[in-house]
């Protein structure tokens, strides 16, 4: 393991070359001098305390005596030039520190409140840390206390005993809430009851809690938002089967629509609450992995893809349920080169991404109608990249609104194959959508999955992230001292996660 570099000084009072780190101990035992004796006759050498004007940095201003600090930079002034702590600067002149200014500000947003002090917090992680260390209590304690009332809800399989909290999956929120026992032989055949069979433990869910004490009025549930069930209505007119809220596949944890006919159970994300205020980096992923264990495909619908984008879906989930209205047999087709303005048009109207910039462009006509294409481009620098000759992207295919041309993707894939001759074509399958099967019926080989990935929400718009990268933000004039993410999150824009593409690859 390569060792680390600290940054060399010479000593004034000995000219012996010392280390950054070893300098304090140096001037103390050597030279028997305090640091500060040796700052003030010899001039500043810690980089923490060096003042901002000197080096790029977040700059505070000392309200005291109006000199720049870094914020590290700033605690060390405060101790060594005032006398005072951090506490007791803040306690005058209020906080300064960006990570705890942008807790405030989330405090105020998300109103987590402490239910013994009222106090106000912008995560379950902080209201964590302060019961702790003010009340003196656990999590567990205060969910008991203060959440339950000390009156736990009785075990689903009507053992009649007490559900028991565990550590893991027990959030403060009551209606958010995971309940879980740890009994083994339960009655199995009881109504709701299910059962992990490697373990034999009962795994309670905020909706099992729910049902059981609703009657009571102990828990308060919103229901279904107006949105989300416009789309259950436009899917139970396709499939009447369909069934909304389901509890039962994950074991409590709510589905928003299943339709068994199919294997396919589909979610209705609200930006704002799906954000990374609420959920962590991998909830999108965990489900959507829980979901295919039980044998089903799961599919994600943003509310901002459903309000701005609400035909090119339903046309999508009546391909997906095999319901559109006009069926193509490619051999009944013409494959003909296209524009770059005849692909930007057609897949603004037809594709949930858009255009975007290709090198190679194929459609189908039926007639003189174009119903589908199919676009390829060199490697992109922005999936990590490097263009290279004979390598290509796949990067869009789609048909027209309410078409399904039967064999599309494989003739128009089949023509660029042999016509370009190219060495190797990747592609990336976006897992809120696609289950990898077209990729595989044109010939591509599944290889992998890239990491989670995220986009930016602001009123009620999705952004990609690309167009947000911190040397973009700094040209259009932020501040380069702050992160990408301090950045949109102070002009106003939620992160949210998403579960990451799977990735395919075709080689001669």
């Amino acid at each position: 393991m390569a060792q680390k570099k600290y940054k060399v000084f010479k000593c004034k009072l000995c000219d012996k070359n010392i280390s950054s780190c070893g300098m304090p101990s140096h001037i103390k035992y050597k030279h028997n001098i305090t640091v500060d004796e040796y700052v003030a006759k010899f001039g500043e050498f810690r980089k923490s305390i060096i003042p901002t004007s000197n080096r790029k940095c977040n700059k505070m201003i000392c309200k005291i005596c109006g000199a720049e600090y870094s914020t590290n930079g700033i605690s060390m002034h405060l101790r060594y030039t005032h006398g005072i702590t951090v506490e007791q600067y803040i306690n005058k002149y209020g906080e300064y520190r960006l990570k705890y200014i942008d807790y405030e500000n989330r405090a105020k947003l998300n109103k987590i409140e402490c239910a013994v002090c009222k106090s106000l917090f912008g995560s379950e992680r902080l209201l964590s840390y302060h019961i702790k260390k003010e009340h003196k209590i656990t999590k567990l304690e205060y969910i008991k206390t203060y959440i339950f009332n000390n009156n736990l809800p009785l075990c689903a399989c009507r053992c009649g005993e007490p559900v028991q909290l565990l550590p893991s999956g027990i959030n403060f929120n009551g209606n958010k809430t995971y309940a879980r026992t740890v009994k083994s032989g339960h009655n199995l055949n009881a109504p709701g009851y299910r059962t992990n069979t490697k373990e034999q433990k009962m795994r309670m869910r905020k909706s099992a809690i729910n049902r059981m004490k609703k009657k009571q009025g102990v828990w308060f549930d919103n229901g279904p938002s107006k949105l989300e069930n416009e789309l259950y209505n436009f899917v139970v007119k396709l499939l009447p089967d369909a069934i909304q809220s389901d509890r039962k596949i994950l074991s409590g944890l709510e589905l928003d629509i299943v339709i068994p006919s199919l294997k396919l159970a589909i979610e209705f994300n609200g930006e704002y609450w799906h954000s990374d205020i609420f959920k962590n980096k991998k909830y999108h992923l965990n489900k959507q992995n829980e979901v295919e264990d039980k044998g089903y495909r799961l599919i994600h619908i943003w509310e901002s893809d459903w309000i701005h984008k609400k035909e090119i879906i339903k046309s999508i989930l009546k391909s997906i349920m095999q319901k559109s209205e006009n069926r193509i047999y490619a051999r009944n087709t013409v494959l003909k080169e296209i524009s770059f303005n005849e692909l930007r048009d057609f897949l603004s109207k037809n594709h949930l991404q858009g255009s975007s910039v290709s090198k190679y462009r194929f459609g189908l006509f039926k007639d003189t109608e174009l119903v589908s294409v199919m676009a390829f481009s060199a490697l992109r620098r922005a999936t990590g990249r490097i263009s290279k000759d004979g390598n290509y992207e796949l990067i869009r295919f789609c048909s027209k609104l309410n078409t399904t041309v039967v064999g599309g993707a494989s003739k128009l894939f089949t023509y660029f194959i042999k016509n370009y001759d190219p060495e190797r074509v990747i592609s990336y399958a976006n897992k809120d959508w696609s289950s990898g099967k077209l990729y595989e019926q044109i010939g591509m080989e599944y290889i992998g999955n890239t990491p989670v990935g995220y986009f930016y929400s602001k009123s009620k718009f999705r952004f990609n992230r690309f167009q947000f990268q911190k040397h973009k933000l700094i040209q259009n004039g932020e501040d380069p001292n702050l992160t990408e993410y301090e950045i949109m999150i102070k002009n106003g824009y939620s992160k949210i996660w998403d579960c990451g593409n799977l990735k395919y690859e075709f080689i001669k």
